[in-house]
């Protein structure tokens, strides 16, 4: 997730180096477009990881999920994608999950509130009108979170070797 993140990174600090030294916006196109990729990227990371626990994911994964939330975030406010604003809800649950072991996470939401306000609020509202507007009843994958409440974390007592999926062993 570190590969793609820092794809936008640096396709943001080029981006502003050319719009500072006069460079057309169309030959910007393509930096745009591989920033919007590398989101995507990063979102689908998350649907292919959403069985793990978030407390097994590294710290900086925080970092690289706002990162990506932000390029879609952009994105959405010049034009509306529903694939884009899935990709988005992903991240932005994924971001509320690490948010409780990595508080960190939580001034993510407050810089991407102040730089878009009302969007995030918005999205939820559109994504769970649409969700409740289906004919059929059944949920789809789209419209559901991949995310379940994570379990709580077992303590291990003296002279037990904790393990990452929860089990602990004697010694």
């Amino acid at each position: 997730m570190c590969a793609p993140s820092s794809t936008i990174l640096l396709h943001q600090a080029a981006e502003e180096q050319a719009s500072a030294h006069g460079i057309t916006p169309s030959s910007l196109m393509e930096s745009q477009a591989l920033r919007l990729a590398a989101a995507e990227m990063v979102a689908s990371t998350m649907r292919l990881a959403s069985h793990i626990d978030v407390r097994l994911l590294h710290p900086f994964t925080g970092p690289a999920l706002f990162t990506a939330a932000r390029v879609l975030m952009r994105s959405l406010t010049v034009r509306t994608d529903d694939s884009q604003q899935r990709s988005l809800k992903v991240l932005l649950d994924a971001m509320g999950q690490l948010q409780a072991v990595n508080p960190l996470t939580g001034g993510y939401f407050k810089d991407l509130d102040a730089e878009f306000p009302g969007m995030r609020k918005a999205l939820y509202v559109q994504m769970h009108s649409s969700a409740s507007q289906q004919v059929s009843g059944q949920d789809t994958p789209s419209m559901t979170s991949s995310y379940t409440p994570t379990p709580p974390l077992i303590t291990p007592r003296l002279g037990e070797l904790p393990f990452g999926n929860g089990f602990v062993l004697n010694q």
